[in-house]
């Protein structure tokens, strides 16, 4: 069985975003995903975190009219708030850093893939 991820296509830009938010468009949801739940990342572009033990935290989830979400709905393209957490997240975050500002879900070939532990 497939492990839960989210695959992140780029930063939402700053003229989309709700005053005083960072959103991350979020490609089709493979499940729901909890606001608030803590997610510890397994691999990152299919690069194991080992013992960084680096996670995130879904905060806000809008949908493509900029709705407010109670969570990340499976099969739904989301912008979403993300708490970075873990103290070697800064030299793991790279891949996320690079994505490019967009202003919608457009391919991206280097799209940040997220696979989440059980």
């Amino acid at each position: 069985m497939e492990k839960p991820y989210l695959t992140l296509t780029g930063k939402c830009a700053k003229s989309l975003s709700p005053p005083g938010m960072d959103l991350y468009f979020v490609d089709y949801a493979v499940t729901n995903f909890e606001l608030h739940r803590l997610y510890t990342i397994k691999t990152i572009n299919g690069v194991n975190t080992g013992i960084a033990r680096v996670s995130i935290k879904i905060t806000h989830c809008f949908d493509q009219q900029l709705n407010s979400l109670s969570e990340v709905p499976k099969g739904w393209k989301t912008a979403c708030q993300i708490e970075f957490i873990g103290g070697m997240w800064m030299i793991l975050s790279n891949p996320i850093d690079k994505l490019p500002e967009v202003a919608g879900w457009e391919y991206n070939p280097e799209a940040v893939k997220l696979v989440f532990q059980d």
